[in-house]
């Protein structure tokens, strides 16, 4: 064990969470346990100072799922005390008589203050971690957010354009509410349907390849045609309706759709 470490049974960490009810200490914790980090950003009020928040891990957010730690890990990135606290406390209690490694404890004046989440509007600066989400922007009215889109975007496929629910904190009060990111983290999937808004067309997704898509529009019938674009065309498409340019286009079975790749026109059949 080198000098810098120590170990604590989970007795130990237990009877100390009275002393580490100072949620600073408790998520620096967290943070030696890999299960939550600090990431800092620019106010974009004011003075622009850098502020820090903490939120969990990957690490932490599978492990409060998975131990029922008293919060849901599905659809938030920023947590308040009482989330850390029942993390604390599950990993003490799966870790009852065995031994825990963690880094020395640190002294109060020694913790760095840290930010119970960030406001709203605040954008992270280029300094900050690798690791930072990206920025947030809360969406009143997704539909809203979609009309004038060439294709109909339902509520079952807000989500795969990138509009989630999160939680957002405001005056240490966190509340759930839709929000974008920027840039988007898009979720199409093979298989997924969208009809123009005149209903006169559908675009599905064939395929779902590493670096690309293969979609087929038409019709319906023998107007199959199908196109291998990426990620951002696509979304172009939905929005604008701006179908590929015709050296995009696949032939009857060069597509990885399978039985669907067969469907297809070929140009050359037009």
């Amino acid at each position: 064990m080198t000098p810098n470490m120590r170990t604590a049974s989970a007795k130990e960490l237990l009877q100390g969470i009275n002393a580490l009810l100072n949620v600073n200490a408790l998520y620096a914790i967290l943070i030696q346990m890999g299960l939550a980090e600090e990431v800092e950003y620019r106010s974009s009020t004011g003075s622009g100072e850098i502020k820090s928040y903490t939120r969990l891990t990957e690490a932490g957010l599978l492990y409060g799922k998975n131990k029922e730690s008293g919060f849901s890990a599905s659809t938030t990135m920023v947590f308040y005390e009482s989330a850390f606290l029942s993390l604390y406390a599950a990993a003490c209690q799966e870790a009852s008589g065995h031994a825990l490694s963690l880094m020395p404890v640190p002294r109060m004046d020694d913790v760095t203050k840290l930010s119970a989440g960030a406001e709203l509007g605040e954008t992270p600066t280029p300094e900050s971690s690798t690791k930072k989400r990206s920025r947030s922007q809360q969406i009143p009215d997704p539909a809203a957010l979609f009309v004038g889109w060439s294709y109909r975007i339902e509520r079952h496929h807000w989500g795969t354009l990138g509009v989630t629910m999160r939680t957002f904190v405001k005056q240490k009060k966190p509340y759930t509410a839709w929000a974008l990111d920027t840039p988007p983290a898009y979720g199409f999937e093979q298989g997924y349907i969208f009809y123009s808004a005149d209903g006169t067309r559908y675009l599905q997704i064939a395929s779902v390849n590493s670096e690309d898509f293969e979609v087929h529009t038409g019709l319906g019938g023998d107007d199959r045609r199908g196109y291998k674009i990426s990620e951002a065309e696509l979304v172009k498409w939905l929005e604008f309706g701006c179908s590929p340019s015709e050296d995009r286009r696949l032939y009857k079975g060069e597509g990885k759709a399978g039985a669907m790749a067969w469907l297809v026109v070929s140009p050359d059949q037009d």
